[in-house]
């Protein structure tokens, strides 16, 4: 049964209005109704956290404490979407949302990057905060004329209104033997559930279209079946519901989170306990994890590309 159309309102950046949200046919994708201009869907970004020059770095944890997170939360293993940047080395690295840069920062001492986006902001947020360069393109309409041996997509599909068109867009930039991987929240995901629609990764109105992974399932048989990729491997991950879940609850709580990303000291206890409980979960129900990761295949090698840099 298809389910019931939303109302959703900017629970966390205090953008003005009321958007009507839908879902598909077979429930695998929620859309936003509303069909926006360039200039309104780039007013959505003006003070967007992800376009800003990146602050100095120095309130990382120490390398004990970054352990300890690591072991219970696997933080750094998706902080370089599931690649080790020592191992990964003198190849062509794509970026399609690169934002302020801080993804291709891991890997632009040992390979070629190049960061894709639709933002000034963000272009220059990228240079100025790690010198990473960029190019202005509109991720469904124009080709990127380039051939990446990785790319990553990391947050921006849900940003666009056709998934299916970035993702071919992402396929054809690929190397012959190439790796992409996308990421995106889940619809699915058990926080979801929980928070409806005061869930972080609804995000009216700047995420167009919210996933399930049987959007992905669907669309990339598809392709495969065309001969455009050699396969693919969908996961659910919770790297991101320690915050999502913060971020829910002051939502739910009538407190925006706007620049700040304060939260109590017992809120940030409680929404560490969640995710090793989320993590108990998703061992039995793999597909309500927080986020779902998406890893394609080009070519019949990209596999061994793959696992030569994967991080353990």
């Amino acid at each position: 049964m298809k389910k019931k159309d939303i109302i959703l309102e900017d629970y966390f950046f205090g953008v003005q209005g009321n958007w009507i949200y839908k879902y598909n046919d077979d429930n695998s994708v929620l859309k936003n109704n509303h069909d926006f201009s360039v200039d309104e869907i780039s007013s959505f970004y003006k003070t967007y956290y992800t376009h800003k020059k990146r602050s100095d770095e120095a309130n990382r944890p120490n390398s004990f404490k970054k352990k300890i997170v690591d072991f219970f939360f696997e933080k750094t293993k998706f902080e370089t979407m599931l690649l080790d940047s020592n191992k990964t080395k003198n190849l062509s690295i794509g970026d399609f949302g690169s934002g302020n840069g801080a993804l291709l920062s891991h890997f632009s001492q040992k390979n070629v990057v190049m960061g894709y986006e639709m933002d000034d902001n963000a272009i220059k947020a990228a240079q100025e905060s790690y010198g990473i360069p960029s190019k202005k393109i509109n991720f469904t309409t124009e080709h990127i004329n380039a051939s990446h041996d990785v790319i990553f997509c990391n947050h921006v599909i849900e940003h666009i209104y056709d998934g299916k068109d970035l993702i071919y867009n992402v396929v054809t930039s690929l190397s012959d033997n190439g790796v992409a991987i996308i990421s995106t929240p889940n619809l699915d995901s058990f926080t979801h559930k929980i928070f409806g629609k005061f869930w972080r990764g609804l995000e009216a109105p700047r995420h167009l279209r919210i996933y399930s992974s049987k959007y992905f399932i669907k669309t990339l048989e598809s392709i495969r079946e065309n001969g455009d990729i050699s396969g693919h491997k969908i996961i659910s991950t919770n790297r991101m519901s320690r915050h999502l879940f913060k971020s829910s609850y002051h939502a739910r709580s009538g407190q925006r989170i706007e620049q700040t990303f304060k939260y109590s000291k017992p809120l940030r206890f409680i929404s560490a306990l969640y995710q090793i409980l989320l993590n108990a979960i998703t061992k039995i129900y793999p597909d309500v994890g927080e986020e779902i990761i998406v890893i394609i295949f080009k070519g019949n090698k990209s596999k061994e590309l793959f696992e030569s840099c994967r991080k353990n």
